[in-house]
């Protein structure tokens, strides 16, 4: 019976009362892991086209580095086109971040605090939107 009663009602109210929507990805999640193989690659897709058209509209550093990698980012096959962009490094990275953040992030951007290291820290932001 708890089982129940704190998956249903104590962890939604818990998320809903942080403002995070993760009830409904677990619905999703849910839904999706019974679909077909060729359903799953669907929502792949689309799900990767809406990931890359959003950081293309809000970087100029993945918009530009698209349009370099020849991709179109609107087009119907964004995975396939994924595999044109070379990866990231880590010397890359603190030469690039100020081009690579959404600076319009609902909420702001949060730089956590470093935690001790003997080697080269990798600073990097996160936003606050609710999940």
């Amino acid at each position: 019976m708890l089982p129940i009663v704190s998956r249903r009602l104590i962890f939604p109210l818990h998320e809903l009362l942080l403002g995070r929507r993760t009830p409904r990805y677990v619905r999703e999640l849910e839904q999706s892991q019974w679909l077909a193989p060729t359903d799953i690659r669907t929502l792949q897709r689309a799900k990767l086209g809406a990931l890359l058209r959003h950081a293309a509209a809000t970087t100029r550093f993945y918009c530009e580095r698209f349009e370099r990698a020849g991709i179109d980012v609107k087009g119907p096959d964004s995975l396939n086109a994924l595999a044109r962009v070379p990866p990231l490094d880590k010397p890359l990275i603190p030469r690039c971040s100020d081009d690579m953040f959404w600076r319009n992030a609902p909420g702001g951007l949060v730089r956590p605090h470093p935690r001790p290291s003997s080697a080269d820290p990798l600073t990097t932001s996160f936003d606050r939107l609710p999940l």
